[in-house]
């Protein structure tokens, strides 16, 4: 059978699992994978619509849910072709309740409790747990442990100048404390680059699981690392910026507190509450193993199924069957 494989940002990780088990499943799989991210989104979805009359796929996997992905489905659906959404987890699925894809796969785990009004809304639980369960970890990887280790994760697209330089105020009083700054992107920072020239700091672009399992906590700026930490059982402290305008409005950056239902993780914006939490998570025993706690029923409740495996099976079922 012939799929084509829809893009969006952050979604390569995913795209990648769900490839690699059609593959396995269907040994006689065709499949084109394309991307929005190479050009204006006029041509993204003009090229992608002369993609999918040239192939002439049996489906096609869209990976976005917003009102382009809507459209991209709606003209495959025009001219015979089934579709799919694999709904990105960071984004939230209710809002998109009542989309006319053939399959609707679900990964956050609120999708479990929703009633849509069709039949082919599935949970196929979380591909990034998936990710973090099957990581290599470093056997070579270690850190200082006669000093207190922090890791600080950065996603520099999406960070106000606000977080950056309570970051920086941070660091500077806590001087004692070796912080481990990871950085989601490639572009330097002109904060980055002052915070890298401090005695305390060091900068990583790799991945961040090595340094989450060996950190005594973290402090998270965006949403798709605090799920991470919380996989790694890293305690951490969520930074929450605040957006421009006369009225500033805290913008809410943990998928923990999303998936959870509740916060079992605190979100703060200034400089002493975060200083007061870091305290409690390093030096309170009990504090630090409730909010572990809170971490294995987030797990329990995402379950433990991989999620590129069941998707791919659901859909390669669709497609041999007619039904899901």
């Amino acid at each position: 059978m012939k799929y084509i494989v829809v893009s969006c940002k952050g979604s390569s990780r995913y795209e990648t699992k769900l490839i690699e088990q059609l593959e396995q499943r269907d040994f006689r799989a065709e499949i084109l994978r394309l991307s929005r991210r190479d050009s204006s989104a006029f041509f993204q979805i003009h090229n992608i619509k002369r993609k999918l009359k040239t192939f002439e796929p049996d489906i096609v996997i869209d990976f976005e849910s917003t009102k382009s992905g809507k459209k991209l489905l709606s003209f495959a659906q025009s001219i015979g072709i089934k579709t799919c959404i694999y709904y990105p987890f960071n984004q939230s699925e209710a809002k998109y309740v009542g989309t006319k894809a053939n399959l609707n796969l679900l990964t956050r785990p609120t999708g479990k409790s929703m009633r849509p009004p069709h039949e082919n809304y599935f949970y196929i639980g979380n591909p990034l747990y998936d990710l973090v369960k099957d990581y290599e970890f470093n056997s070579q990887f270690s850190l200082d442990e006669n000093v207190t280790n922090v890791a600080v994760q950065l996603d520099l697209q999406g960070l106000s100048k606000e977080t950056l330089m309570l970051i920086t105020k941070i660091v500077e009083q806590l001087d004692s404390f070796r912080f481990h700054i990871s950085i989601e992107g490639d572009e330097e920072h002109q904060i980055v680059r002052k915070l890298s020239k401090s005695g305390n700091v060091s900068i990583s672009t790799g991945s961040s699981y090595d340094l989450l399992k060996h950190c005594n906590a973290s402090i998270t700026t965006y949403g798709v690392a605090s799920l991470e930490a919380a996989f790694l059982n890293c305690p951490q402290i969520v930074v929450s910026s605040k957006g421009g305008g006369f009225l500033r409005k805290i913008r809410q950056v943990s998928l923990v507190k999303e998936f959870a239902g509740r916060e079992i993780v605190k979100e703060l914006n200034t400089v002493d509450q975060i200083l007061d939490e870091l305290n409690l998570i390093l030096n309170d025993q009990q504090y630090c193993a409730n909010m572990l706690a809170e971490y294995q029923i987030l797990k329990d409740k995402i379950g433990h199924d991989r999620a590129s495996k069941k998707a791919a099976q659901i859909i390669v079922d669709f497609l041999e069957s007619g039904s899901p």
